[in-house]
């Protein structure tokens, strides 16, 4: 987007894509302009830019953040070294800390419009009220979420001068640049942006989000685990147990069929993180409550604790609803009042524990930043691993976003788009994490030429399997969990003429198939597919020797007979591989008929044959649960073994 603005004039009405979709002109980007223009200015001072320099610059953003929460702590907090640094060492403000996004940029700009605001109503300093003003019309250029802290701004003027509303008033300079921007745009393009989508995610998701930031606000920054055990004292049991009953009545209530993939440490760990919150949450709230019931409103500690509390208060709830979906990053900005706040309620602070934690906290960060960083850096490697496999003249597209759309781009490498001109024998480069598109709804005869695979580091910050989602819930509810599995997935395919399901060649090796194994031509899922037709019960084998790495691709069927009979067919899919006098069951997965369809289908996705390569191998594929006589066929289709490649670092 930064390069659009190289031009503004003509390309800002140029079409450009995203997630497959075709956009007639840049002005519909659905965020402000700030981080854009930064890109922009960036790209102004140095053409040919490289990752180094965009990531250099953007540290200095980091470097301003932190330097403005620690004079803001300085002004609020007894320990504001503490804080700050607990911030800082956070693993959301770590991980993002070198990261060319929005999340530290708009932080940044947030606290330190904050900080001479704070200023200039304690002060009546007009230079500083101008400063905040300057601040907040960039926070707002970066993101629409800042829109939030003009309560925080009405607040504390109230409190401090409620005579005196003019500091207050004056912010309203800052929305200036942002209208103006916009009043060109729609002048123009007839179009304003929509900040807040309600409809982006279901009621299910909406459910999810929920228990996502009741977990992600202890479990991603840390700080409020170490804080509340810093503060806790005898008399805080009963905020103690009435955090364990709403933890649990939340969890309890909201699930549904959300953690139903979790392990019982997962949900375990979810739960203690919903806990910690609403400890933390009561603790804050209750010393709130205590302070405006009781206290004098002359009292400047009265009223700090008020406008931090509140402020905290506010902006998570906002955060809560309106977000249109779980990311850690969304907390970010009203994270300081929190940490403020947590010490702040009571006077027994014991600092040595957060302190001492804070070394473990950095640790931490430091482990995933560097997990964040290999995600990234294998998507950086994948172009030229694809170059080294296919280095012929083919036409390569690929499906995705975010980082692996910037290195595929550019490497040369075409954007899948709805309405691309995709021939056969052209190849498609498709990844697990990135991937926004379904390659299903091109409706294309695709077959799986290779995969390939990151081993990496166990930690994993997001990843569908392991449930890890820092950036997004939609991957999981965790920040950050360990996982075996590779970081990644990448699955090349090739656009065929016509596919050929039951092609077990791709790898070399010598194969012997069982007699009277003849494919047939079903109906399955709704799509003619060739498979391999198996009365019940019974069985056959497959045996060959890999040569490399492999992976299995088999889809599984059900065909009821014409009768109708049997609605409530079911049958135990099961694979059992045996090389060198070892048996192990690879596969098995129990189908069941579908109400009122003749055929039932389901793909068994991938199962990886590495610990086999080079020895001989059979594979016993077997049906049962089927009664005989039934007249229900069990069938095996889509058969293929597919190349594997691994890369580590």
């Amino acid at each position: 987007m930064g390069r659009r603005f190289l031009d503004f004039k003509n390309k800002f009405s140029s079409p450009y894509y995203f997630l497959g979709e075709r956009h007639e002109d840049t002005s519909d980007y659905p965020h402000p302009p700030g981080i854009p223009a930064i890109h922009y200015l960036i790209l102004r001072a140095f053409p040919n830019a490289s990752e180094p320099v965009f990531h250099g610059i953007f540290l200095v953003f980091t470097a301003c953040a932190v330097v403005f929460t620690y004079l803001f702590c300085l002004r609020f907090s007894k320990y504001p070294l503490l804080v700050a640094a607990w911030l800082f060492f956070s693993p959301p403000f770590f991980i993002l800390s070198h990261n060319i996004t929005t999340g530290i940029v708009l932080y940044g700009f947030i606290i330190g419009s904050l900080l001479f605001y704070v200023r200039a109503v304690d002060g009546e300093n007009r230079n500083c009220l101008w400063a905040a003003v300057f601040l907040f019309a960039l926070a707002l250029g970066s993101g629409f979420q800042a829109a939030v802290f003009y309560a925080a701004f009405f607040l504390y003027a109230y409190l401090r001068r409620p005579k005196k509303m003019n500091y207050f008033l004056a912010m309203g300079l800052s929305t200036i640049p942002l209208v103006l921007f916009y009043g060109y745009v729609y002048s123009t393009f007839h179009w304003i942006p929509r900040p807040i989508n309600l409809h982006l995610i279901d009621a299910a998701g909406k459910r999810a989000k929920i228990l996502y930031y009741l977990s992600q606000f202890s479990l991603a920054f840390l700080a409020p685990i170490a804080f509340s055990l810093a503060v806790c004292k005898k008399e805080r049991w009963k905020s103690a147990l009435m955090a364990a009953i709403a933890a649990w009545a939340v969890f309890s209530g909201l699930r549904g069929e959300t953690l139903n993939d979790y392990s019982r440490l997962q949900k375990w760990t979810l739960y203690g993180g919903g806990f910690f919150t609403f400890f933390s949450l009561f603790l804050i709230l209750s010393d709130l409550y205590g302070k405006i019931r009781n206290g004098d409103d002359n009292d400047r500690g009265r009223n700090d604790t008020i406008f931090l509390g509140l402020t905290a208060a506010v902006f998570l709830s906002i955060c809560v609803v309106f977000t249109p979906f779980g990311a850690s990053r969304y907390m970010l900005p009203g994270m300081a009042f929190v940490f403020i706040s947590l010490l702040r309620q009571t006077e027994t602070v014991r600092p040595w524990i957060p302190s001492a934690a804070l070394v473990l906290c950095a640790a931490f960060s430091f482990w995933t930043a560097k997990a964040d960083y290999d995600l990234a850096e294998f998507y950086r490697r994948i172009p030229g691993e694809i170059h080294r496999q296919f280095p012929g003249n083919q036409k390569i597209w690929f499906n995705g976003e975010w980082g692996f759309k910037h290195y595929m781009e550019q490497s040369g490498y075409r954007l899948l788009r709805r309405d691309a001109e995709i021939e056969p024998d052209d190849l498609i480069v498709e990844p697990t994490i990135p991937s926004r598109m379904d390659l299903g709804s091109l409706h294309l005869p695709l077959q799986l030429k290779m995969t390939i695979h990151c081993r990496g580091p166990r930690l994993k910050v997001l990843h569908y399997g392991a449930k890890a989602g820092f950036w997004s819930q939609a991957f999981g509810l965790l920040p950050f969990w360990t996982s075996s599995q590779p970081v990644d997935q990448i699955r090349i395919y090739q656009v065929v003429p016509q596919p050929t399901p039951l092609n077990l060649n791709n790898v070399k090796g010598t194969l012997v198939f069982p007699e009277g194994l003849k494919p047939e031509i079903k109906v399955l899922g709704g799509t003619a597919r060739e498979a391999a037709r198996l009365e019940a019960p019974g069985s056959f084998d497959l045996s060959f020797v890999l040569r490399q790495s492999a992976l299995l691709q088999f889809g599984m069927g059900l065909v009821l007979p014409a009768s109708g009979a049997d609605q409530g067919a079911s049958a135990l899919f099961m694979v059992t591989a045996v090389s060198e006098g070892r048996s192990k069951v690879v596969f098995q997965r129990e189908l069941k008929a579908m109400p009122a369809e003749q055929a039932s289908w389901a793909d068994a996705g991938g199962i990886g044959l590495e610990e086999f390569a080079g020895h001989p191998l059979k594979l016993t594929f077997q049906a049962s649960g089927l009664s005989a006589g039934s007249g229900v066929e069990a069938l095996w289709s889509s058969m293929d073994l597919v190349e594997q490649i691994y890369l580590t670092f």
